[in-house]
């Protein structure tokens, strides 16, 4: 047969997408407990993991591991750029006293 060694369970086009998110709002993006993660991953349908063992690349991201069918892996990819924006936008009204509006 086919399917190498990465060939898992996933019948039916499995996807995936890894999104970059900064590594200082990491824990924003899970929320407490988990909470906030947990909300994307039941809206979008789509297996997320956030990376958390590995250090952040040379920019200072962490890398978010998006599974499942494109149309969940695509739901998934917005609303986890929708939080990571919010939280990065948040933080970064908190040190720079107000941003720059965009």
């Amino acid at each position: 047969g086919m399917g190498g060694p990465m060939g898992g369970m996933g019948g039916g086009g499995e996807d995936n997408a890894v999104v970059e998110c900064p590594a200082s709002v990491v824990g924003k993006v899970i929320g407490r407990g988990g909470e906030t993660i947990k909300d994307a991953i039941r809206q979008s349908g789509a297996r997320i993991q956030v990376d958390q063992q590995s250090e952040p690349d040379g920019r200072g991201m962490k890398k978010i591991h998006v599974t499942g069918t494109s149309d969940s892996v695509n739901r998934a990819r917005q609303i986890l750029e929708g939080i990571i924006e919010n939280a990065v936008s948040q933080d970064q009204g908190r040190h720079m006293g107000g941003g720059m509006g965009g």
